[in-house]
C-alpha cells in the first residue's frame, strides 16, 4: 500500500511541490500569527507595568476593591517598614510611591471631575518610561506645580501645555486643596479670644490678598461675642416685638457706601462708617421711633410742625462672653 502511495507521488510531482508548499506556508503562517499574537499580550504587558502599575504594588487590604472610592482610607505609613529591603532586593530598579486621589479641574469657566496620582517626578522616570508625551515635557522635582494632564481631561478643559488649570481636591483632613497649616501663637497672657481676633482681622486678611489662595479656614480659638438678653416685660410694654429688636440691632451693625462726590477734577467716595464698635454703642442702638405733632401759634399763622422723636428703648441688657 505504502508502495503504490509512492509511486504515486512520484508520478505527480508538480502537484507534490503544491502541497507540501501550502503545508509550509500554512505552518510558517501559524507560527508567524502565534508570535506576534504573543507579542501584543507582552507589550501590553510591559506598557501596563512601565506606565502605570509597576510590577508589584504595595497597598493596604481592601485598596483594590474600595480604594477607587476613598482613597484616602488607605494611606501606607511614612516612612513604609520593609522599604529599604525592597529597594535591595535583585532585580529591583526602582521603588516610586503614588497617591491616589480624585476632585474637579478647572480652566476658565469649565470645570471636569478628575481622577489622579500624585508622583515622585524623578522615581517616575524610571517607573514610566512608557508613558507618551504629546505636547510639552514629563515632570520635573523643580516644578512643583507642574502637572501632566491626559488627552482626553485636556481636550474637555480647552488646555494646552503651559496653561494654568485649578485643582480642587479633598486633604485627608478634610479641607480643601489646603496647602498650609500653621498655629498662631501670642505673648504670654494672651488669650484665645484675643489670638482669635487677630486670626480673623489681621492675619486672615493678609493671607487672603496673596496670589494663588483661594481661602482661608480657621480651626479653633474663641469668638468675642456680645449677648443681648431681652426684658420681655419692657419690650411688651413699649408694644415692640422680638423680630424689631434683632433687626435695629443687626441694621445699626453695618458700613455703607455712598458711591462718589465730584469735586472739579476729582472724585471723593463716600462712606458711612456704622459698624457697631463698643457695648456702649449697642447700648444707644435706636429700636423705635415716633411722631408728634404740637400746634403752634405764631406771626397770626397757625402752622402745624412735626417733630421727630427717637426713644432709645433700654429693654436689653447687654452681656459680653466667649
Amino acid at each position: 500500500m505504502l508502495w503504490l502511495v509512492m509511486r504515486n507521488l512520484s508520478r505527480n510531482r508538480v502537484r507534490l511541490a503544491i502541497a507540501l508548499s501550502a503545508i509550509a506556508f500554512g505552518v510558517a503562517a501559524l507560527l508567524v500569527a502565534g508570535g506576534f499574537i504573543e507579542w501584543i499580550f507582552m507589550a501590553i504587558r510591559e506598557s501596563y507595568i512601565k506606565s502605570l502599575a509597576g510590577h508589584i504594588q504595595v497597598v493596604r487590604p481592601g485598596y483594590i476593591t474600595r480604594g477607587a472610592a476613598d482613597p484616602y482610607r488607605f494611606l501606607l505609613p511614612e516612612p513604609l517598614p520593609g522599604i529599604d529591603y525592597i529597594e535591595k532586593l535583585p532585580g529591583v530598579s526602582v521603588v516610586t510611591p503614588r497617591l491616589s486621589f480624585t476632585g474637579l479641574a478647572s480652566h476658565g469657566d469649565v470645570t471636569v471631575s478628575f481622577v489622579a496620582e500624585g508622583v515622585d517626578a524623578e522615581k517616575e522616570k524610571e517607573a514610566s518610561r512608557y508613558l507618551i508625551i504629546t505636547d510639552g515635557q514629563s515632570l520635573a522635582s523643580s516644578d512643583e506645580a507642574g502637572i501632566v494632564v491626559g488627552a482626553g481631561l485636556a481636550e474637555q478643559l480647552g488646555v494646552k501645555a503651559g496653561d494654568t488649570v485649578v485643582l480642587l481636591v479633598n486633604t485627608p483632613a478634610g479641607g480643601i486643596s489646603e496647602i498650609l497649616r500653621y498655629q498662631l501663637k501670642g505673648p504670654p497672657g494672651m488669650d484665645l479670644i484675643q489670638l482669635k481676633t487677630i486670626q480673623d482681622w489681621v492675619v486672615e486678611r493678609k493671607l487672603r490678598i496673596v496670589p494663588g489662595v483661594a481661602d482661608v479656614a480657621v480651626l479653633g480659638g474663641k469668638t468675642k461675642e456680645y449677648q443681648a438678653e431681652i426684658d420681655l416685660d419692657r419690650m411688651r410694654a413699649y408694644g415692640l416685638t422680638l423680630p424689631q429688636i434683632i433687626s435695629a440691632i443687626s441694621t445699626s451693625n453695618s458700613n455703607v457706601g455712598g458711591r462718589t462726590i465730584t469735586i472739579g477734577e476729582q472724585s471723593v467716595n463716600v462712606r458711612g462708617v456704622g459698624a457697631l464698635g463698643s457695648v456702649n454703642d449697642i447700648d444707644n442702638v435706636v429700636i423705635t421711633q415716633h411722631f408728634r405733632s404740637p400746634a403752634e401759634q405764631g406771626g397770626g399763622i397757625r402752622e402745624l410742625r412735626k417733630e421727630v422723636v427717637q426713644d432709645r428703648l433700654r429693654c436689653f441688657r447687654i452681656k459680653q462672653f466667649a
